[in-house]
């Protein structure tokens, strides 16, 4: 099977295996926030086999995100899929007057390694 043959991504998502919520404020007004991966699973074609893809969704407020995430393992995909949703609570919580609380604590940007307590 050569590249040009390959078929798109699938992008549908899989059961739910792990999640996070956070609490967001901006301008006084709160909204949910919450990261979702599904299971990892095998069914993303290459040229030389199948890959895994582990789908991931972020949900702010009532907008909805999914995005697979491909990896040649299921730990791979999984690693990338928690690495993208660090990036994606990142942006979240360093948007001018936004805060992330995450147990009813705010998250504290101005700390080292502050975002190793996203996901």
């Amino acid at each position: 099977m050569s590249s040009e043959e390959l078929p798109p991504v699938p992008r549908h998502y899989t059961k739910t295996v792990a999640e996070r919520s956070f609490t967001g404020r901006d301008s006084g007004a709160e909204f949910d926030v919450r990261v979702e991966f599904g299971e990892p699973v095998q069914d993303v074609a290459v040229v030389n086999g199948m890959d895994w893809r582990c789908p991931m969704r972020l949900t702010v407020g009532s907008q909805v995100t999914v995005r697979s995430i491909i990896g040649i393992d299921s730990l791979q995909a999984l690693q990338l899929a928690i690495n993208l949703a660090r990036v994606e609570l990142e942006i979240l919580a360093t948007r001018p007057g936004t805060t992330l609380l995450y147990l009813d604590q705010q998250i504290d940007t101005s700390q080292a390694d502050w975002q190793r307590s996203l996901v």
